[in-house]
C-alpha cells in the first residue's frame, strides 16, 4: 500500500516544530508500546549521532530540541528516529533501543482536521472524539481523594515514600519492591504506597508531561496485574506481608481470581495518582492546566478504557472510526 500522500506534509510540520518554530503544540509522551516491558526507570542512556557519554536523568523535549538544533543539515524527524534511548534501572539496561522520536507528541491542524503524533506515528481525530476525551481526562482527574498525603520534598521519589510510611504507619512504602512472575519476569511495581485503605498510590514529581505519561502507563500496568495475573497477586500478598511485619494484608480475591472490592476507612480500593502541576502537552499526555497539588483516585477499570481509546487504530476503510491511523 503507497504511503498516504499527507504524511510528507505532515512530517514536515514536525520537523518545522522540532526546530522551534513558534506556533505548534510539542510535547513528549511515554512510548506506550513498550508500557508493559518495564517500569521503574532511574536513566536514560541515548545511543546514536547526538548521544552524550553519561546517562541523562530524563528524556525531556529541551535535550531532544538541543539535539535537532546541534544537527541543523539533518531532518530533525530522521534524526530522532535514528537515534536510540534506552532505559536504565540503576546501571541495568530495562528496555530495548527505543528510538527518541516515539517520546515526541505533536498535534496540528490542517483544514478542519485534527491529527496527532504519538508514539512515532500519525492518527488523524474527528474533532468531537477529541473533545470526549479532554472531557473524560478532566472527570476523571477531578475526582477528589479522601487520602491526604504530605506536600512533596525535594528529593528522590523513594525517600519522599519512605518518609510518609514512617510518619504515618497507615500508610506502607511499596516503591522499588518488584514482583516478578511469568507475566512480568523483569518485575513491575505495583504502587509507591499502599494506602489505608488499600488503596494503590502512585506517585511521581512531574517535569513535563512524557512523566505524567509514565505515571499513567505504571498505574495501568500495575491494574492489568491485578485484574489478569493470579501468580502476581499472591506475590504481592506475600511481600506486603513480609514489609509489614504480617501487620498488613492484601486485599483479598474470591476464588475466580477477580479483586474483591472492601470498605475499610476510604471506601473501595482504588488505583490513584499524586499529581504535581506539570509541563503543557498535547493529547494524551499531560493536562494543559495545572493541577491541585493532592491524589487523583481512578477506578482500575478506567485504564484500559483509556488506552483502547488512545491506541485505536483503523486501516481507515471504516468510516466510522474516531481515530484513524495515518499510512
Amino acid at each position: 500500500m503507497p504511503r498516504d500522500p499527507r504524511r510528507k506534509v505532515l512530517n514536515s510540520l514536525l520537523a518545522d516544530a522540532l526546530r522551534g518554530r513558534e506556533g505548534h503544540l510539542l510535547g513528549t509522551g511515554w512510548p506506550w508500546d513498550q508500557t508493559d516491558e518495564f517500569n521503574t526507570v532511574d536513566a536514560v542512556q541515548l545511543v546514536g549521532q547526538g548521544a552524550g557519554r553519561e546517562p541523562l536523568p530524563w528524556l525531556t523535549l529541551d535535550d531532544l530540541m538541543s539535539i535537532v538544533a546541534a544537527h541543523p543539515k539533518r531532518d530533525p524527524v530522521v534524526l530522532l528516529r535514528n537515534l536510540k534511548a534506552v532505559l536504565l534501572s540503576g546501571d541495568e539496561a530495562v528496555s530495548p533501543q527505543i528510538p527518541a522520536l516515539k517520546w515526541i507528541a505533536f498535534e496540528t491542524r490542517i483544514d478542519d482536521a485534527l491529527y496527532v503524533f504519538q508514539d512515532g506515528r500519525w492518527f488523524t481525530m474527528t474533532s468531537t472524539y477529541h473533545e470526549q476525551i479532554r472531557a473524560e481526562a478532566d472527570r476523571i482527574l477531578s475526582q477528589a481523594s479522601c487520602v491526604a498525603l504530605p506536600p512533596w520534598m525535594t528529593g528522590h521519589e523513594k525517600a519522599y515514600n519512605v518518609k510518609v510510611a514512617e510518619d504515618d504507619p497507615a500508610f506502607l512504602a511499596l516503591d522499588r519492591k518488584l514482583i516478578r512472575t511469568a507475566m512480568h519476569p523483569r518485575g513491575i511495581e505495583l504502587c509507591d504506597l499502599l494506602g489505608p485503605g488499600d488503596e494503590f498510590i502512585h506517585l511521581k514529581e512531574l517535569r513535563g508531561s512524557d512523566e505524567a505519561s509514565h505515571l499513567f502507563s505504571q498505574a495501568l500496568v500495575a491494574t492489568d496485574q491485578l485484574l489478569l495475573d493470579g501468580e502476581g497477586r499472591q506475590k504481592f500478598a506475600e511481600k506486603v506481608s513480609a514489609l509489614s511485619g504480617g501487620a498488613r494484608t492484601a486485599p483479598e480475591h474470591p476464588e475466580d481470581g477477580r479483586p474483591r472490592h472492601r470498605r475499610p476507612r476510604s471506601g473501595h480500593r482504588r488505583h490513584a495518582v499524586h499529581l504535581q502541576p506539570g509541563d503543557a502537552g498535547p493529547a494524551g499526555t499531560a493536562s494543559r492546566r495545572p493541577r491541585r497539588q493532592g491524589v487523583r483516585h481512578v477506578h482500575r477499570a478506567t485504564w484500559p478504557v483509556i488506552r483502547r481509546r488512545l491506541a485505536l487504530t483503523s486501516d481507515g476503510s471504516g468510516t466510522q472510526a474516531k481515530i484513524r491511523r495515518v499510512g
